[in-house]
């Protein structure tokens, strides 16, 4: 899935909202902007925080290029684009200013590409 990846005691975990990975506060948190409303963050010491990873999966869908954004069920996945002609054939929700959604199944996927990039190696101050 596409996103920012981290290990947290050792098990893989996902970033949602955005996060203080340098402080060693262990109290919840709320949740700023690019987190559901009114969210609680964990925010944690950066000693249990691994390596830090921006996940982009793009993949082929009905003649377009879509981006992987998750599992939506077993065997479907959503994603999005800003593909407008692929947008317009396939009826999908959206628009040219903040692209386009839908839901896929994934064996209708070709060419999936996953670009890793390292963004905090772990240990890093």
């Amino acid at each position: 899935m596409s996103g920012i990846w981290t290990t947290l005691d050792g098990l893989p975990r996902r970033v949602k909202g955005r996060y203080d990975l340098e402080t060693v506060d262990l109290e919840p948190v709320r949740a700023d902007a690019g987190a559901e409303v009114g969210a609680v963050v964990e925010v944690v010491p950066a000693s249990r925080v691994g390596t830090v990873e921006r996940v982009h999966v793009t993949a082929q869908w009905r003649g377009g290029e879509v981006v992987v954004s998750g599992e939506v069920a077993p065997g479907r996945i959503g994603f999005y684009t800003w593909d407008a002609g692929l947008a317009e054939r396939e009826g999908l929700d959206g628009s040219r200013y903040r692209g386009w959604s839908g839901v896929a199944d994934v064996a209708d996927l070709g060419e999936v590409v996953e670009d890793v990039k390292v963004l905090r190696e772990a240990g890093a101050p």
